[in-house]
């Protein structure tokens, strides 16, 4: 059974689930440290028992193979959980911020909470764009062939191809076979900030690139806008 099988027989619906989460966090019952710990603990033991089932999903849904599902998939969430249990603790202890004399004897303190949806972006320097667009174009056909993939169901696929023909920008690769729900990397230059490509979540091979003039105006834009989900940096500088 795939994971879109489960999600189509499965007995109540998304919003009714988000609903029932934002309940259970209003109330309190989320917010106890040892709660995110044993969802943690029982979500790495899922993993673990249901491995073979998982693996089979990948492959009915994405087309992805065992070990490259094992490599890309299970192995990084694994990871990903023990880290976070070893260090969950540390990261929701409350941190106290030195105050002035003017407010003692009270006290001040911070406590971190979850960032919730965030966006990736790349952002890119217009003296390298054509370079690094062309880069792209070239070597990423290469890599995929040695794990394809395509998009869960058609639905999906559509509105992966819409956001080609609205963010307002240039669209490199992303050709679609309809019949296999597969879809290239599509490169989306220079888009609409105020576009749906921008502003809503991919779950796709889709890579919007805002040309910058500087390094300067990279950071600019990074502090204007709320923080992605992380940074990567491509350089020949080792500065």
């Amino acid at each position: 059974m795939s994971v879109t099988e489960i999600a189509t027989t499965g007995r109540s619906s998304v919003s009714e689930d988000g609903e029932i989460a934002r309940r259970d966090f209003r109330d309190g019952r989320t917010r106890a440290l040892s709660w995110g710990v044993s969802q943690l603990q029982g979500l790495l033991r899922f993993v673990d028992e249901c491995e073979v089932e998982i693996l089979a999903a990948s492959g009915a849904d994405l087309g992805r193979r065992a070990m490259a599902s094992l490599m890309a998939d299970i192995g990084p969430v694994r990871h990903e959980i023990r880290h976070t249990l070893s260090r969950l603790s540390a990261w929701t202890k409350p941190t106290s911020v030195p105050i002035s004399a003017a407010t003692v004897p009270g006290k001040t303190f911070t406590i971190l909470e979850p960032k919730g949806v965030v966006l990736v972006l790349v952002l890119v320097e217009e003296s390298v764009r054509p370079r690094f667009v062309e880069r792209l174009l070239k070597d990423s056909p290469v890599q995929a062939g040695h794990d394809t993939t395509h998009i869960v169901n058609r639905h999906h696929l559509d509105r992966r191809a819409g956001l080609s023909m609205t963010h307002g920008g240039e669209t490199f690769g992303g050709v679609i076979d309809v019949n296999a729900l597969m879809m290239s990397l599509a490169l989306m230059t220079d888009p609409d900030l105020d576009s749906e490509l921008m502003r809503e979540e991919i779950f796709g091979p889709v890579l919007p690139l805002v040309s910058v003039p500087s390094i300067d105006t990279a950071i600019e834009h990074i502090n204007d806008h709320p923080k992605s989900l992380a940074l990567y940096l491509f350089t020949e500088s080792m500065g």
